[in-house]
């Protein structure tokens, strides 16, 4: 329904306005955890391609599991959005292979526009990246306790099973692999995009906090009650870790000076 306003225009209503509020944010909401359950994708395929790979050690195939997973995860988090949104019309007047690649997107610079969609975009993203630890425990906690079920008949007498080897009864009642490399990544992620876009989107600096807080207590009871005993790791993932963190600063450097600079 729409009203005429007096000089004859006509207008939307307010409930058409809120509606059409309310599904842009529901499509927004979407795309964010969209990106997350990518980032999940993406882990699991990376990790496996790099088993296929037979390394000589646990540590060298931790390692170089951890630097894909995070260099995959921050392309797909915080740079094909930015690009997918992106346009090279004041670069190459809009002929050239930039704007050929990436037609769709019509922010120039980090305008009022962009915050709002990208930026809004980011932020929520990196929120739901935060709480996806709970969400995948509570996910997989649920997928296997199913699978114990199923294997007692939905009994409580856990000396009932269907495996036919003691190795097998072990691998459905003891818990998952921990997969250190993964919680690396997922540190190194939060760093990054905060850093990278934090100086003007300062709430992305609080998001990563409450991301290690909760990553911190998760682990933390989980590593006691739920995973398996992990393997034994050198320093050199910790200390290859703390590395990385220590050039993520220089990304901010040019992102704060091209956003700044933006009057």
């Amino acid at each position: 329904m729409s009203f005429k306003a007096n000089d004859g225009t006509e207008v939307k209503a307010c409930a058409e306005i809120f509606a059409d509020r309310a599904e842009i944010g529901l499509i927004a909401m979407c795309v964010s955890f969209l990106i997350v359950g990518v980032n999940f994708a993406l882990k699991v395929l990376l990790v496996e391609l790099i088993k296929s790979l037979r390394l000589k050690t646990v540590t060298i195939e931790t390692t170089y599991t951890m630097i894909t997973i995070f260099v995959g995860q921050f392309i797909n988090t915080a740079v094909l959005i930015v690009l997918n949104n992106a346009s090279f019309k004041d670069f190459d007047g809009g002929a050239g292979p930039l704007s050929l690649i990436f037609s769709v997107g019509t922010e120039t610079d980090f305008s009022v526009t962009w915050y709002r969609t990208v930026g809004t975009t980011i932020m929520r993203t990196m929120t739901s990246q935060a709480i996806w630890p709970l969400i995948e425990f509570v996910m997989f906690y649920g997928i296997l306790n199913f699978t114990r079920c199923l294997d007692r008949k939905f009994t409580n007498d856990t000396f009932k099973t269907n495996a036919l080897s003691v190795q097998a009864y072990v691998d459905i009642y003891a818990g998952p692999e921990y997969l250190i490399h993964y919680r690396f990544a997922a540190i190194l992620l939060q760093i990054g995009v905060a850093f990278c876009y934090g100086c003007t989107m300062p709430p992305l600096y609080g998001i990563a906090c409450v991301a290690f807080i909760i990553l911190y207590i998760n682990e933390r009871c989980l590593v006691c009650y739920y995973y398996r005993e992990p393997p034994s790791f050198d320093e050199r993932l910790t200390v290859l870790t703390l590395e990385i963190v220590k050039w993520i600063p220089f990304i901010m450097l040019p992102m704060a000076f091209w956003q700044l600079g933006n009057r």
